[in-house]
């Protein structure tokens, strides 16, 4: 007679990339889907830099799910080709580029140019956006987190920043140095935003933390990428992450849009 003692632990299903989805929403959702099955396993690691630092181990079978703060290009998508490797895109959720400045500054409101303006240096000055008579100080990420280069082409159709702005290891130390510099401004993601010590300004008259988001023009979506060969639970972890209410719900409550 043959017994067995317990079960079989599943093989982990590997998720890694983007910090934007595995900081914290990634994390959370697996939680919940493990509590619905009890054996499934996780490998999660995000990283603040370029999510396509891994399409090689995505390449390499050494990834399961690819999470992205953007969607593979041509470019991206060409050694998969080569290779015979078809991909599935998955939507997953929607963050957004607020514009942040210190509580003390009078703008309230700004236009997309006047954004592009105070980012690449072309306003040096808050007066010339309605401010007081200052110079503005400029925080971003630095060039190594993807962040950088996605609101470059965003909101400053890809021109260089001001050379005089200064680079951050991330959005933390963003939303803390500009709530110490009444002259300051950076760009934040729905985590940072919301802190007490900062104004987050209207673009174009829509508040991204109000009801009319949906109609903010700096929306950044974010996807999961997996193999269209991919192991059965691979696939369902990623069905459930992107169609299910239950997941809806996770990523509506963690402060992300998810746009049906």
């Amino acid at each position: 007679m043959f017994c067995c003692s317990g079960l079989l632990q599943a093989e982990p299903i590997r998720i890694k990339g983007s910090d934007l989805l595995g900081a914290k929403v990634v994390p959370v959702l697996c939680e919940e889907y493990r509590r619905q099955h009890p054996t499934a396993r996780f490998e999660i690691a995000a990283e603040g830099g370029e999510a396509f630092g891994r399409l090689p181990d995505f390449l390499a079978g050494r990834v399961d799910i690819l999470m992205a703060d953007k969607e593979l290009g041509p470019r991206e998508i060409s050694p998969f080709e080569k290779a015979g490797v078809a991909l599935t895109k998955s939507y997953a959720m929607t963050d957004f580029f607020a514009i942040a400045v210190h509580p003390s500054n009078p703008v309230e409101s700004l236009t997309m140019a006047q954004v592009e303006a105070l980012f690449t240096g072309e306003h040096a000055n808050w007066k010339a956006v309605g401010g007081n008579d200052a110079p503005v100080s400029v925080y971003t990420r630095n060039t190594a987190s993807s962040t950088y280069r996605l609101f470059q082409v965003a909101a400053m159709k890809g021109r260089p920043y001001s050379s005089k702005l200064v680079r951050l290891a991330g959005g933390e130390l963003a939303s803390m140095s500009v709530a110490k510099d009444p002259q300051g401004i950076t760009y934040l993601g729905n985590l940072y935003a919301r802190g007490k010590d900062l104004k987050v300004v209207k673009i174009d008259g829509i508040d991204p933390l109000g009801k009319d988001v949906r109609r903010y023009p700096l929306l950044r979506p974010a996807f999961y990428y997996f193999r269209d060969n991919a192991r059965p639970e691979v696939k369902g972890l990623v069905t459930w992450m992107s169609t299910s209410p239950e997941a809806a719900e996770i990523v509506r409550k963690t402060g992300f849009l998810k746009m049906e």
